[in-house]
């Protein structure tokens, strides 16, 4: 009862002390930049667990500082000594380490814009540009960061502020300045840059220049007898009133810290009671290269605990135990994290690894799972697309399902182009899609149209490409995670299509099966092509493994349908050849005419005129370096 009625009082008082504490940092005549950052802190604290981890964003404040702009972003050390960070005018490089070292950080950015000098004032200089500033806070704690900041340890390049507004100085000298946290003035130096400070610290910056000469002007006339009158009165009135909310104002604040710092006591507490555990499983490692626990939660305490002490062996071996547990999509996603969340990430790569194959494999039909993987994070959605084995329609499909869930996941625009274009766009095999989709992508608004037409371009050029260039490219990129130039195993197969209008509507489309997919026919299978188009009506290729009705045995079959479109009919010349040995050109093998109505197919059940087991002999002429090659002219004469 006492631990849930204090939580409710800190709730109560924090709320009462946000709203008291605006109107104390921007009293009249009384600016407190000590006050102004506790504020802001304040609201980041409020706002910042609702924002995604390297997301900057802005921070609202009460309308009474509309003159100051406000930011904030939390992510991982790892992440933020790799990337570094862009904030605002704030430009942190990569390399840089804070101190102490902690799993996350908090960065705080500041622009006070017109109320930089109500908050800021050097004697002698004025200020030419607004003060800008920024901070970093453990949060660990992503809940609540607490008001621990962290120095940085730059130890490549600097970091720099820019100050793109600066206002000119005519035949004077722009120097940089840094404030302290209570408003004074720490040093005064000279740019390397136009309008850019470089430093190794946090803190407030902004330009200054050496102040004019003062001005002489004559006193001000001074006040009637009456006026002094009316102004005792209001100082009689108003000055215990101020006195008595000052001091009601600072007691609440007095006892706010107190509850705060017994709330953080309690916290410490709690987790130094979770993490003791894991702390002697290290121990009991460390000395015997054993562990007793044996559940996912308890090994991933002990390997977070390995990380902190940078026990990279325990890390490894409880990579190991939680590779052998059963996983779940839960606990994969868990693990793809990881990286992210601990120092030493090489250690638990086999078990990220391991996370994915789970994911790609459970979610291979992702037809079957629509729910489940349209609610997945973004490293489950790279995942399941990094797989050869994702069992699709076509690519076309793919580029579909990705477009749904970005946008499901990215409302806005802006963040929806980013994610497509770094991080899915090359999980999609745009050489494998159709012509008509890749025109689709170029005036598609989700994409970059730069970037659109850089990845329709490099498609177009490897569907010109000859096969065993082809297959060359592919195998290049089989030692990689981006795979964009491999086929997957697509339910319709790929075709090339060739076009032409004069002298009659025509199309030449180009189809080859492995041996491996006609192995698999055998005795009743089929396999579908993607569509293709001819006057204005969707057609495709299918080829079978059937009885020959004749002779009684099975042998190779190839059909052309079209589909299904309302009661539209229209006669077609056809005509199917294969590539054969030894010249390896095409030779016809059945000609004819159909006047086709929706949902009809036409062909010829034993194309090659041999039963089934010579068609797949290994001396078999049908198949050249393993594939069987297929052509089909399709002509409309009018």
């Amino acid at each position: 009862m006492g631990s849930n009625g204090g939580g409710v009082w800190l709730f109560i008082f924090v709320v009462f002390f946000s709203s008291s504490l605006s109107s104390v940092v921007y009293c009249s005549g009384d600016y407190d930049p000590i006050a102004l950052d506790a504020l802001i802190r304040l609201y980041v604290n409020q706002t910042l667990s609702m924002h995604r981890k390297g997301t900057l964003y802005s921070v609202p404040l009460p309308s009474n500082f509309s003159g100051v702009n406000a930011s904030a972003l939390w992510l991982s050390s790892r992440g933020f000594r790799r990337k570094g960070a862009n904030i605002g005018f704030v430009t942190i490089p990569p390399a840089v380490r804070t101190a102490p070292s902690v799993k996350r950080i908090a960065v705080v950015y500041q622009n006070l814009g017109n109320l930089s000098s109500k908050y800021y004032q050097i004697s002698g200089y004025n200020l030419v540009a607004p003060v800008i500033g920024f901070k970093a806070y453990d949060a660990s704690n992503i809940i609540s960061f607490g008001d621990q900041e962290l120095a940085f340890k730059v130890t490549a390049d600097p970091i720099s502020i820019h100050f793109p507004g600066a206002a000119e100085a005519q035949n004077r000298t722009l120097q940089c300045v840094k404030f302290g946290n209570n408003g004074s003035v720490q040093y005064v130096g000279n740019m390397t840059q136009p309008n850019v400070c470089t430093t190794k610290e946090t803190g407030h910056y902004s330009l200054v220049i050496v102040s004019s000469p003062p001005v002489i002007v004559s006193s001000p006339p001074t006040a009637s007898p009456e006026k002094k009158g009316r102004l005792w009165r209001w100082w009689v009135i108003w000055f215990p009133v101020g006195f008595i909310g000052l001091v009601s104002l600072i007691l609440v604040g007095v006892l706010v810290v107190k509850l705060v710092r017994r709330w953080r006591i309690r916290k410490m507490e709690k987790e130094s009671e979770k993490e003791e555990p894991a702390l002697m499983e290290l121990l009991n490692f460390m000395y015997s290269n054993s562990l007793s626990v044996t559940t996912a939660p308890a090994l991933l305490d002990v390997l977070m605990a390995a990380d902190k002490f940078e026990v990279a062996s325990c890390m490894r071996y409880c990579s190991r135990l939680l590779r052998n547990l059963p996983m779940t999509p839960e606990s994969a996603l868990l693990y793809l994290d990881l990286p992210s969340s601990v120092l030493m990430a090489e250690a638990v790569q086999p078990l990220t690894d391991a996370a994915r194959q789970y994911l790609a494999v459970r979610y291979k039909d992702i037809t079957k799972f629509q729910d489940e993987v349209m609610a997945l994070p973004l490293a489950g959605i790279e995942a399941i697309l990094a797989s050869d084995d994702l069992q699709i329609a076509s690519e076309d499909a793919v580029y579909d399902f990705v477009l749904k869930w970005a946008r499901a996941q990215y409302p806005k625009l802006e963040e929806r182009r980013e994610v497509l274009g770094l991080r899915l766009a090359r999980f999609i095999r745009f050489p494998y899609m159709t012509c008509r989709k890749l025109k689709k992508v170029l005036i598609c608004n989700d994409f970059d149209h730069e970037a659109a037409s850089k990845l329709v371009l490099e498609a177009l050029f490897f569907k010109a490409e000859a096969p065993h260039r082809q297959r060359s490219l592919a195998a290049e990129e089989s030692a990689t995670l981006n795979h964009r130039f491999m086929e997957r195993a697509y339910k319709y197969r790929p075709v090339k299509v060739v076009e032409f209008e004069l002298p009659h509507q025509q199309c030449v489309v180009y189809l080859d099966l492995k041996r491996e997919e006609c192995a698999n026919l055998f005795p009743s299978g089929r396999v579908y092509s993607q569509a293709f188009h001819l006057g204005g009506q969707g057609f495709f290729l299918s080829a079978h493994c059937n009885m020959d009705q004749q002779s009684s045995f099975h042998c190779f079959g190839l059909f052309l349908g079209m589909q299904e479109k309302g009661s539209v009919s229209f006669a077609v010349d056809y005509e199917f050849a294969a590539r054969l040995k030894p010249t390896e050109e095409f030779v016809s093998k059945y000609k004819g005419n159909y006047t086709f109505t929706g949902g009809k197919a036409v062909g010829y059940r034993n194309l090659f005129a041999i039963p089934w087991t010579s068609f797949m002999a290994e001396d078999s002429i049908y198949f050249i370096n393993g594939i069987l090659h297929l052509r089909a002219e399709l002509t409309i004469k009018h």
